[in-house]
């Protein structure tokens, strides 16, 4: 699995993606899907800014299929990117 570290970004999970995704994202603790053994380790439900610091890119395009965030009070984890809008 292919991962890169990035120069922080400010990202954002707003209103609309959390009404999009049925009020919650999940926060996983690899880039790992659920078959692969990744675990849940928050769940959000209100729009949160935060601050992208690796990404996940895809394997068949030039686009990223994850990213991990840091938000909160110092809570991290790894989110779709479509869950996220950069701000």
């Amino acid at each position: 699995m292919v991962t890169r570290k990035v120069e922080g970004y400010k990202v954002t999970v707003s209103e609309q993606t959390l009404y999009k995704s049925g009020g919650e994202v999940r926060v996983w603790d690899t880039p790992c899907c659920f078959a692969d053994g990744a675990r849940v380790v928050d769940i959000i439900k209100q729009a949160v800014e935060a601050l992208a610091i690796e990404e996940q890119p895809e394997c068949s395009s030039a686009g990223l299929q994850r990213v991990k965030i840091k938000y909160g009070d110092g809570k991290e984890g790894w989110v779709l990117y479509e869950a996220i809008e950069r701000i």
